[in-house]
C-alpha cells in the first residue's frame, strides 16, 4: 500500500472518530436543590498528612474505648470503610489513573494537573470548573496521562510543554530530540499522526477526496496549522499577561460528574494543581477514570484542565494505612474471640481482605437492624437477609473464589449436619448467586443487594428456621 493510502487511511478514521464522539457536561448546581445535606457527609481529607494522621487519631481512639464487637459504632465501621476504599485505590487503581470515592464521604485530594491550552489565561484560585466527560481535542491525550501516572512523574515540565505544544499543532519536524524521544515512548506511531510539513500536501489533496467519499464539508472538522515549536518557559512567558474577559462567579458552585453520582467543588493552584472536595451521597463507592475527563471553566476564556490520580504522598499514606490496619486486626481477634483456626489461617494470608470481610459484616448487620428491629436475628428472616447480603459483598469485592473460603471458614464452629449451619449455608450461596448475577447486568449496587434478598424471603428460595413472619416488603429499603 501507497504512503498515500496509508495516510488517506489515518485521515478517513479519525475523522469518522471525531464526527461520532460527543462531550457530556456536568451541569454547575448546589447540590441541596436535589435535597442533598453535604454535611451530613463524612470528610477524609488526603491532601494534607496532618489532616490524615488526625483522622486515623480518631478511629483509634474510638477503638479503643470498644469492649466487645457489638460496641462498635456503625459510624466508626463507615469510617474504617473509608480506609479500607482509600487503600484500594492506593495499590490499584492510582496507576490507572482512577479515583475511588467512598459511599457517604466527602474526600479531599490536591491532584496533579495540566494545561491543556496554550493560548489562554491559566485559572484562578476560586475560578469555578465544569466536569467534562469526552474528547479533549488533544492528540494522545489519554495516553500521556496513564503514561505519567504510571511510568514518569518526574518529567511533568516536559509532559506540559508537549501538551501545550500538541495544542498549538507543532509540525514534528520543529520537536526538539527530546519531545521527539517522549512522543515515542507513549506512542510509537506519533510520527504518522503529529502534524508534518511532509505530508501537508498529501492531507491536503485527500481532503478533497473524502468530501466526494463523506458527502460533507469536512474543513471545519480538520485543522492543519503551520505549529511552531515553543519551549515551556516561552510558553509560560505568554500566559503571564493574559487575563479573562469574565468576572469570576460570587458563588461556590458544584459540579455534576458525568457518568457518576458525584459532585465536586475545587481550589485552583495555578495549573499544576488542583484542590478537590468529591462528594459521593450515595451507598456506593464512585469510580472516576480521569483519562475521559477534562475540566472547563465556567469563564470560557480560561485554560481547561487535565488531570492525573497523583496526590501528595502516596507511600506514607500507604504505610500509615497498613500500621493502622494491623493494630485493627489485632483488636478484631479480640473482639471475636471465637474465630476458628481456619478464620485466623486466613486473617494472616490475606489480612488487608480480612478487615474488609469484617466491614461487610458490621454493612450487613447495621441493615439488618434497620429493616428487622432485631426480630429473627437468630435463625430468622434477619439472620437469613444478613448472610445473604454478607455474602453477596464478599463476591463483589473479593470474588467468589475468596468469597466461598471465608463464608465457608465461618461456619467451621458450627457442626456439619447442624440445621443453623445448612440454613448459613444455603442463604451464603444464594447471597453469592444473586450478587453475580447483579454483576453480570450490571446492577450491583447495595441498594439492589438488599432489596433481591427481601424478595428472596418474600419468594421463600432461603431458609429460614425460625420464621417471625413480620418482613418489610421488597422496596422498603431506600
Amino acid at each position: 500500500m501507497s504512503i498515500h493510502k496509508i495516510l488517506l487511511s489515518i485521515i478517513f478514521f479519525t475523522l469518522m472518530i471525531a464526527c461520532s464522539y460527543t462531550q457530556k457536561k456536568g451541569a454547575l448546581t448546589f447540590p441541596e436543590d436535589f435535597g442533598i445535606e453535604l454535611k451530613d457527609l463524612s470528610e477524609i481529607d488526603l491532601s494534607d498528612k496532618q489532616n490524615f494522621d488526625y483522622f486515623l487519631r480518631v478511629i483509634k481512639k474510638e477503638l479503643s474505648l470498644v469492649k466487645s464487637r457489638d460496641e462498635i459504632l456503625p459510624e466508626t465501621w463507615n469510617k474504617i470503610g473509608q480506609l479500607l476504599e482509600i487503600y484500594r485505590l492506593i495499590i490499584r487503581h492510582i496507576s490507572q489513573n482512577q479515583i475511588l470515592v467512598p459511599a457517604k464521604t466527602k474526600m479531599v485530594l490536591k491532584l496533579d494537573s495540566f494545561c491543556l491550552d496554550p493560548v489562554r489565561p491559566v485559572p484562578q484560585l476560586t475560578e469555578v470548573f465544569q466536569w467534562v466527560y469526552g474528547d479533549s481535542g488533544i492528540l494522545f491525550y489519554e495516553k500521556i496521562l496513564k503514561y505519567y501516572q504510571s511510568k514518569n512523574r518526574s518529567q511533568k515540565d516536559l509532559i506540559q510543554e508537549l501538551i501545550w505544544n500538541l495544542a498549538n499543532g507543532t509540525y514534528y519536524e520543529n520537536y526538539p530530540d527530546k519531545l521527539k524521544k517522549l512522543l515515542n515512548e507513549i506512542d510509537s506511531s506519533a510520527f504518522l499522526k503529529v502534524p508534518s510539513r511532509a505530508r501537508k500536501k498529501i492531507i491536503e489533496e485527500g481532503i478533497s477526496a473524502l468530501e466526494g467519499m463523506m458527502g460533507v464539508d469536512i474543513q471545519g472538522a480538520i485543522q492543519i496549522v503551520r505549529g511552531k515549536y515553543y519551549s515551556l518557559s516561552e510558553f509560560k512567558a505568554a500566559l503571564e499577561n493574559l487575563n479573562s474577559s469574565y468576572e469570576l462567579p460570587d458563588k461556590q458552585f458544584y459540579s455534576e460528574i458525568p457518568k457518576t453520582d458525584l459532585f465536586s467543588s475545587s481550589r485552583s493552584q495555578n495549573y499544576q494543581f488542583q484542590k478537590f472536595y468529591f462528594f459521593n451521597p450515595t451507598d456506593e463507592t464512585q469510580k472516576i477514570d480521569l483519562d475521559h475527563y477534562h475540566l472547563k471553566s465556567f469563564r470560557v476564556d480560561v485554560q481547561r484542565i487535565g488531570l492525573t490520580a497523583s496526590f501528595g504522598d502516596v507511600d506514607y499514606f500507604k504505610k500509615q494505612l497498613e500500621q493502622f490496619f494491623k493494630n485493627v486486626l489485632g483488636q478484631m481477634g479480640v473482639l471475636y474471640p471465637t474465630l476458628n483456626a481456619e478464620e485466623q489461617a486466613l486473617i494472616q494470608k490475606y489480612p488487608y481482605e480480612s478487615l474488609r470481610v469484617f466491614w461487610h459484616k458490621s454493612r450487613a448487620e447495621f441493615v439488618e437492624l434497620l429493616i428487622f428491629h432485631n426480630k429473627g436475628s437468630e435463625d430468622g428472616e434477619g439472620d437469613a437477609f444478613r448472610h445473604f447480603v454478607w455474602a453477596g459483598f464478599l463476591t463483589h469485592d473479593l470474588g467468589q473464589s475468596l468469597a466461598k473460603r471465608f463464608l465457608k471458614a465461618h461456619e467451621q464452629n458450627i457442626p456439619v449436619n447442624h440445621p443453623t449451619r445448612k440454613m448459613d449455608e444455603h442463604n451464603n450461596k444464594k447471597g453469592m448467586e444473586t450478587a453475580f448475577q447483579l454483576e453480570q447486568d450490571n446492577r450491583f449496587s447495595a441498594r439492589n443487594l438488599y432489596n433481591e434478598a427481601l424478595k428472596a424471603i418474600h419468594n421463600n428460595k432461603l431458609i429460614i428456621l425460625r420464621p417471625n413472619g413480620s418482613v418489610p416488603d421488597d422496596s422498603s429499603y431506600h
